[in-house]
């Protein structure tokens, strides 16, 4: 059964020290009019207290890999005690009244195959912080600030709200290979195309694959699986003051969320020379076609990111390879185009701007987006679009609900790389209001990156161990 947390009321990191005498867990504090994170240190036997009315807001706990959220309000005057004793961590939650109760025990050597992102949110500021393996804070400032709540939770003084992402840390290659790609075409499209590879299921037959960079999960049509496979309910976990239930998962189509999933532990799923083994799937009822295609599956971050890199290269308008390495470019070709990265959202993101016709410049995170054949921006880019009127689109996602566009041409894309910018200019793109963008509720307008604008370079390379993307020069309109 695959089960994901939804909501949980705090987190939790530890890591252990080679004979377990020493535990860290990391709580959130209001510093002045901001928010940091400090690691505090457990010896065992130790006991530590945090209090709201210290400036304490939280400790951080972990329930597991997902998206998670909590709403605090320091005026609740809440308390929490940490304990580090026979090899385990204890959190209890402490009311004014000094009702007690344990909201989490830990094994500190639990947190070192996670990096989780914490969002926070508040009535003057929204922070992103990394903690790595239980081991390294970070502050990110490349992907959004996102909020799953939307703003949609009034502040009132000392209030915060909390997205947490949890995903496995990647430290470097356990899925190694290569494997063909195709770009097909969409009817009737001039700049549309998706990437697929064909991909097989242990005691099944093969099918094509999208391979989609924004995908957080892998997914695969229930008609594609092997006879007589047993398919559970893909469940999610939710915690809250009145306890845990498990409540059925959805997951983020471009058109709003996919209901109805099962899952299913996959004995072995090879794509060319890439094999990935005892790997747990989403299972749909069923993906739309492509191009008169049957769709077997999506293949998504969550398999690709165990390689520790990809390497995408477009070798013709029809063919191409996806490689898999534990290290990427010592390619000297490619050092003048090294964009940092981050991950969101279960999304790969760079900072850039979207330039007006003014010359005024917007603030954006770009979302590499190899699932989509088109880029789109949001309609707060609207004014840096020139609009074709006699335009006008309909797109689906993996939830086949219908999305109307209006079409027009980006003037002026810039992304930051290392140390100055790459622009692009008049790219075509879709203005859409996407909610699987604006579910994320991030901090700045987003702009999805599809085929159109990744197939105008020969090679992209992401770097998920060192957050890096490499983009080669290709035909494409450069200023």
């Amino acid at each position: 059964m695959k089960t994901m947390p939804i909501v949980v009321a705090l987190f939790f990191f530890a890591q252990m020290s080679a004979i377990a005498e020493e535990a860290r867990i990391f709580v959130l504090r209001k510093v002045g009019s901001d928010v940091a994170i400090e690691t505090v240190r457990l010896r065992e036997g130790e006991a530590k207290e945090f209090a709201h009315s210290r400036g304490d807001i939280t400790v951080l706990l972990s329930q597991g890999v997902g998206r998670s959220g909590d709403f605090i309000r320091l005026a609740m005057g809440l308390r929490f005690r940490a304990q580090f004793s026979n090899g385990e961590v204890r959190v209890n939650l402490v009311q004014p009244n000094g009702a007690e109760r344990v909201l989490k025990v830990f094994k500190p050597s639990e947190m070192s195959a996670i990096d989780v992102r914490v969002n926070v949110n508040s009535r003057s500021l929204r922070r992103a912080f990394v903690i790595h393996a239980g081991e390294r804070i970070s502050q990110d400032s490349i992907a959004p600030v996102t909020d799953m709540f939307r703003g949609q939770i009034p502040f009132t003084g000392d209030d915060y709200a909390l997205t947490l992402e949890t995903l496995p840390h990647s430290k470097g290659a356990k899925l190694t290979g290569e494997a063909h790609l195709s770009i097909v075409a969409v009817p009737g499209a001039e700049n549309g195309r998706y990437l697929l590879l064909r991909g097989t299921i242990s005691g099944a037959s093969d099918g094509d694959w999208i391979l989609d960079l924004a995908a957080a999960s892998t997914v695969v049509a229930r008609s594609f699986l092997p006879k007589n496979a047993t398919v559970e309910k893909a469940l999610m976990s939710e915690s809250s003051a009145n306890g845990n239930r498990s409540v059925p998962m959805s997951i983020g189509g471009a058109g709003g969320s996919v209901e109805g999933l099962g899952a299913i532990i996959l004995s072995e799923l090879r794509f060319g020379t890439m094999t990935v083994k005892n790997e747990e799937v989403f299972v749909a009822d069923s993906l739309p076609r492509i191009a008169g295609r049957s769709i077997a599956g999506i293949l998504g971050v969550d398999v690709l990111q165990r390689a520790g890199g990809i390497r995408l290269e477009f070798l013709s308008p029809t063919q191409g390879t996806v490689k898999c390495a534990e290290f990427l470019s010592s390619d000297k070709s490619l050092a003048g185009l090294v964009l940092p990265i981050s991950f969101a959202n279960g999304h790969i993101f760079a900072r850039g701007e979207a330039v007006h016709s003014t010359g005024a410049a917007v603030p954006l995170a770009c979302l590499f987006d190899t699932g989509s054949p088109y880029s789109f921006a949001g309609v707060n880019l609207e004014s840096c679009v020139t609009l074709n009127a006699s335009k006008e689109s309909v797109a689906k996602g993996l939830d086949g609900k219908p999305i109307v566009t209006r079409e027009g041409v980006l003037e002026k894309l810039r992304l930051f790389k290392t140390k100055d910018v790459e622009s692009y200019s008049k790219l075509a793109v879709k203005i859409a209001t996407l909610p699987v963008i604006t579910n994320m509720g991030a901090n700045m307008p987003i702009l999805l990156l599809g085929n159109d604008f990744i197939l105008h370079h020969s090679t992209i390379e992401i770097d998920f161990v060192n957050s890096v993307a490499y983009l080669q020069n290709g035909e494409r309109q450069r200023k």
